[in-house]
């Protein structure tokens, strides 16, 4: 969903592309292959080149795009990310700017924003009737006098978060009401009441939510205050009494006194962050939504007896069905960028199809929501308890940090690895970015810090690795 409103804009959308296929190229790439897999003529190919090339001057003591008698490619260094170059490209279009204004005001109309914006009002009006398209299915949509989004505030502020979170990726802060630094002291007072230390991203997820929240509240835009799940969330939760005092501060500070169910709004923003236990609410079937997670859980135990299910497992499953609930099944195209959907091993076909039928998920309505919950599953349950062991040893001359960020990376991967450095029996694959002579293992060469197309070829190999395994062994078990 975020990639179709990032590509409203065709002219951006294939500077990105062009981008990332530079980027993904180990070698340079002549104008006619570029113009090829971009589907443009040479000529448009070369003034998308050299509309990079004013991106890429912002940025040009880490990154160049560089011509030679072969063709193009970029010249970059390993610290810099890429993706503060695809901001600057997305940000620089209608779309990215009309998404700003109209989450921060909503006093202007569709001809008072195309004058100050040098826009003719058809132009205007035509790219709101395709943005209105986009958006049908999330039950949204612009309204033009004033210029403003027109839906259920929960629905609104789910996607600003996901649009924002990750298209900016860090590079950028879009809210103007409070500034990054300045909510420190609120994630520090939820580290100390909770005794949790959070992650970088856990510390990201909740600044945009408190800034998106405070951007609201502004515009005296507030979610349905008879809805009462959240208040049944906060009261069965022990963690809700330990982050009170924090609550009520950010109540008093941002004037919620007769809005308590944003209060508790706020407390279950945190507890999905942080991946608080849901065991103290799951007795609570008399919410149809925690009813409906409650036999999903049991379900999943039933079917697959050898799995363990982890408080994530369950938090995450808690969510998904929060998502599908109270925002609709196709919020859930929202997450699709978050990972990459990985087949299922038709093994476990049959358990995951009598899952979805004892709990009418049905697959024409719900598609996106059967998605995530089989691709759930099959992450925390039949990789790590159903799969074959695969053992990668790895090679590299990447130093201490750059080599975890490699282990992280690959443990990513939907299969049941275990990666060591030390030369031992039974691997399956060795990964190196360094000759080695021929051994009797089988070899997978990359880049220091592999790049996509190197990342798609290694999951093909450990694929093929791992159904060899299925037809020549029992799979992997963990007893519980």
């Amino acid at each position: 969903m975020l990639s179709k409103i990032n590509s409203l804009d065709k002219i951006a959308h294939r500077k990105v592309e062009l981008l990332k296929l530079l980027a993904n190229q180990n070698k340079p790439c002549s104008t006619t292959t570029l113009s090829q897999q971009l589907s443009v003529s040479s000529k448009t190919l070369l003034s998308y080149l050299k509309e990079l090339q004013h991106y890429l001057e912002a940025f040009k003591q880490d990154i160049q795009l560089v011509k030679n008698n072969d063709g193009y490619y970029l010249s970059k260094k390993n610290s810099f990310s890429i993706e503060a170059v695809y901001h600057e490209i997305i940000k620089d279009t209608l779309f990215y700017y009309f998404f700003l204004y109209t989450f921060h005001q909503q006093n202007e109309t569709i001809d008072s924003y195309a004058k100050v914006n040098f826009f003719s009002y058809s132009y205007i009006y035509r790219q709101i009737r395709l943005m209105n398209q986009l958006l049908k299915p999330l039950c949204l949509s612009f309204d033009l006098s004033p210029l403003k989004m027109n839906g259920s505030e929960l629905r609104i502020r789910y996607l600003f978060f996901y649009y924002y979170f990750y298209t900016c990726n860090g590079v950028e802060w879009p809210f103007q009401v409070v500034t990054s630094a300045e909510l420190d002291d609120d994630i520090q007072a939820i580290e100390a009441l909770t005794s949790i230390k959070l992650s970088f991203i856990q510390k990201e997820q909740l600044k945009y939510w408190f800034a998106l929240c405070q951007t609201r509240y502004r515009l005296d835009e507030f979610i349905d205050p008879k809805v009462t799940f959240y208040q049944t969330i906060a009261q069965n939760s022990p963690f809700y009494i330990s982050l009170l005092p924090f609550i009520k501060n950010f109540s008093k500070n941002n004037g919620l006194s007769e809005q308590k169910n944003e209060e508790y709004f706020i407390f279950f923003v945190i507890h999905q962050i942080l991946n608080l236990p849901i065991e103290s609410f799951l007795h609570l079937t008399e919410d149809p939504l925690i009813k409906k997670t409650a036999h999903l859980l049991e379900d999943t135990v039933k079917l697959f007896p050898k799995a363990k299910l982890s408080t994530f497992f369950e938090n995450e499953l808690f969510y998904l069905v929060y998502l599908s609930s109270h925002l609709g099944d196709s919020y859930l195209e929202l997450l699709e960028n978050t990972y990459q959907q990985s087949p299922i091993s038709n093994s476990y076909q049959t358990e995951l199809a009598t899952l979805l039928d004892e709990n009418k998920i049905d697959s024409d309505k719900m598609p996106f929501f059967k998605k995530n919950i089989t691709h759930l599953i099959h992450r925390h349950l039949i990789a790590n308890y159903y799969q074959p062991m695969i053992r990668l040893l790895v090679v590299t001359k990447l130093d201490e940090s750059k080599k975890q960020a490699l282990y992280d990376k690959i443990y990513t991967l939907p299969f049941y690895l275990t990666i060591t450095d030390q030369e031992t029996d039974c691997i399956d694959l060795i990964l190196s970015d360094y000759y080695l002579q021929p051994t009797r293992e089988p070899i997978f060469y990359w880049h220091m810090f592999p790049l996509k197309v190197e990342w798609d070829q290694l999951e093909a190999r450990i694929r093929t690795i791992e159904q060899l395994k299925f037809s020549t062994q029992a799979p992997h078990v963990i007893s519980v």
